[in-house]
């Protein structure tokens, strides 16, 4: 593991956890991030739960990992006056992921394993889920569009 995500306390030396996006509005105003413990910047990674993190983008996306159901919850409720015009659902993205320094990085039977979980290959992932997410939801109002034509 990185020793900077050991330090931070940050997925309890887990070597597997779920990475999970959702678009859910417009944007989010991250103004109210400024003075918290932030873990890194571009993009904005927070501290979330007892051991997990999520990674905000501006463009309505949050990609939260090592949450469980409880935690993702909690924290989906407490940013939700943040989110600028929400959608009545949010697009969903999912991967699992495995961390092993000894495997080649890449996906491997529906699982990405990474070298290690440290916040910079964290911040890549969230940053391709993130994108996946939005691409899906404007692929599905394109496909609503062309129905209704």
């Amino acid at each position: 593991m990185h020793p900077g995500i050991m330090d931070r306390g940050l997925f309890n030396g887990q070597m597997e956890m779920r990475a999970r996006a959702l678009f859910i509005g417009h944007r989010l105003d991250l103004r109210a991030f400024e003075h918290a413990q932030r873990l890194a910047t571009g993009p904005l990674v927070v501290s979330v739960g007892a051991s997990g993190c999520a990674v905000l983008f501006r463009y309505g996306v949050v990609v939260l990992f090592g949450l469980d159901a409880v935690e993702q919850m909690n924290f989906m409720a407490g940013i939700e006056a943040l989110v600028i015009e929400p959608f009545g659902k949010a697009e969903t993205e999912e991967i699992d992921l495995g961390s092993d320094a000894e495997r080649a990085e890449g996906v491997e039977q529906a699982r990405l394993y990474l070298r290690d979980f440290s916040l910079p290959r964290l911040q890549l992932v969230a940053s391709v889920l993130a994108k996946s997410a939005v691409l899906t939801r404007y692929e599905n109002n394109i496909a609503d569009s062309f129905d209704h034509i």
